[in-house]
């Protein structure tokens, strides 16, 4: 059981070494020195403007709109009890 517990621990030891130290080391690429660079134009790009467009709703709600809702008849009906009792 123990060599099986020491092969266990050295693979999971053997797997951070690679992620951690061999991923982070650079690749070598064949004949670097051979290498073409090629040369990049800028333009100048004209900013676009959005086009802002307002919508009309025929539904006008606010939050301030509360009337005729459940819930405003419950405040309302627990209000009332408050200045009962007060």
């Amino acid at each position: 059981m123990k060599p099986f517990i020491y092969a266990f621990i050295f693979a999971i030891v053997l797997i951070l070494f690679k992620a951690f130290y061999l991923d982070s080391l650079p690749a070598k690429v064949g004949n670097e020195e051979n290498g073409t660079v090629q040369e990049v134009k800028i333009t100048p790009v004209e900013p676009v403007k959005p086009k802002i467009v307002q919508q009309e709703y025929s539904n006008k709600t606010s939050w301030s709109d509360k009337k005729g809702r459940p819930i405003d008849e419950l405040g309302d009906s627990i209000a009332d009890k408050f200045k009962k009792d007060f």
